[in-house]
């Protein structure tokens, strides 16, 4: 991209802080292939590569507001791009490995379950997933709140609450089934 490029895309994005349309489609006319080339050497998913694009410009139309100086926007955009996919790349990382356990947890040990309440298998059958494997690791395999949060890569804290959480809604589900 040449000195004059750059100063196009800092004069664009200063037009487009300012509400103007035609400045974000020739942006973007100028920036998509430049990102797309740019996270290429980062990531092999053109699917993803295409959604961090998206997500970019979303920000850059948001945070285009709020900048005070409009110098350097080529490299700014860039950043912004690659710290889409570094997030994009995380969310998909964790996300797999939760599937993996998920379908691992599923597969080998929750068919064997055996309930006193009738009723209270039917409520956590009735969980989601993420959910019954929470409960699973918690109560059938006794793993610590470290262990979980290891295991579904997600904070010691946000396990605590997610199981306080679901113990209240399968407490509430048989209240109300009691009452029935």
């Amino acid at each position: 991209m040449t000195k004059d490029d750059k100063a196009e895309v800092n004069y664009l994005v200063k037009q487009l802080a300012q509400g103007n349309v035609d400045a974000f489609d020739r942006l973007y006319t100028i920036m998509y292939e430049v990102i797309f080339s740019f996270l290429r050497k980062y990531y092999k998913d053109d699917e993803v590569i295409k959604d961090v694009i998206t997500q970019t410009f979303m920000v850059v139309i948001q945070k285009s507001k709020n900048r005070m100086y409009f110098t350097n926007c080529y490299s700014w955009i860039l950043t912004i791009a690659k710290f889409n996919l570094y997030n994009a790349i995380r969310k998909e990382d964790k996300t797999k490995t939760s599937i993996a356990l998920a379908d691992d947890i599923v597969d080998k040990h929750w068919n064997e379950k055996v309930y006193d309440n009738v009723s209270l298998g039917i409520a956590v059958d009735n969980l989601p997933l993420a959910e019954r494997n929470l409960l699973y690791l918690k109560f059938h395999e006794e793993a610590t709140y470290k262990e979980i949060a290891d295991a579904v890569n997600i904070s010691e804290s946000t396990v605590k609450r997610r199981l306080k959480s679901i113990l209240e809604n399968l407490r509430e589900t048989l209240r109300e089934e009691d009452c029935s």
